[in-house]
């Protein structure tokens, strides 16, 4: 990576010193090992230097312009420090990302970063500008354009409408859009019915995944949708009655 050179280079670059102590001369300042910490073949300084010249001064960050989140290698997550860990983890591989200072108003990011070479590391610090790309992520884009792949019908049974069956109802009602939305969904619309509600949920394997928890038992039922990469998509539909 940075801190490697060829084995015939290393040969010349490498001495004893009288007492039989391994020196080692960094090849492109000459500082010996004596007086400076080596990561591999070369000084800490240079080391430094060397990723220091393939780090960009400012980054651009894609920001969903709707819901504010930023885009990283691992998707789309809150605008703070834990983010920018992720997307700072891109730039230099291979290192540990700390975030020292993250001001919004200025724009500017100080990070320090941390790279292992065998028993050695690497510490150092960089300042980024940065400026922000707008553009939408795609569960706003699936928002917005009125996606679901789950229904779920709440009903109360038409015979038996006690108030308490009501407020249960609205409990449920609550909690799985909470659910939903912790677990990066969304809810696509509610409609109010006679005996309940329907629930357009974004995610029929976390909406399956909440009946699975909560220990409900809807009935199920299928409906095909399309088709996608030459395989049928069904939405879902649960029927749960209270």
């Amino acid at each position: 990576m940075y801190f490697a050179i060829n084995q015939n280079e290393r040969k010349n670059l490498i001495k004893k010193s009288k007492n039989g102590v391994i020196i080692k001369y960094c090849p492109t300042c000459n500082r010996n090992s004596n007086e400076f910490k080596f990561i591999g073949d070369f000084c800490e300084i240079c080391s430094t230097k060397k990723i220091l010249e393939t780090i960009p001064d400012s980054i651009e960050i894609n920001q969903c312009k709707d819901c504010k989140k930023i885009k990283t290698n691992l998707g789309y997550y809150e605008f703070n420090k834990a983010s920018l860990v992720a997307l700072l983890s891109k730039i230099v591989k291979n290192s540990s990302v700390k975030i020292l200072n993250f001001d919004q108003d200025k724009k500017t990011i100080l990070a320090r970063f941390t790279i292992h070479k065998d028993q050695d590391k690497l510490v150092f610090e960089k300042q980024f500008s940065y400026k922000i790309k707008n553009l939408m992520c795609q569960q706003c884009y699936w928002r917005h354009s009125g996606y679901y792949e789950a229904i779920v019908q709440l009903r109360i049974d038409s015979d038996n409408m006690q108030q308490n069956k009501q407020d249960k109802i609205e409990r449920i009602l609550k909690s799985l859009t909470n659910f939903i939305i912790n677990n990066n969904g969304f809810i696509a619309r509610i409609d109010k019915e006679k005996f309940g509600y329907d629930i357009y949920t974004s995610n029929k394997i976390e909406t399956a995944r909440y009946f699975a928890i909560k220990k409900y038992k809807p009935k199920v039922s299928f409906t095909l949708y399309g088709l996608k990469n030459g395989k049928r998509v069904y939405r879902n539909t649960y029927l749960l009655k209270i």
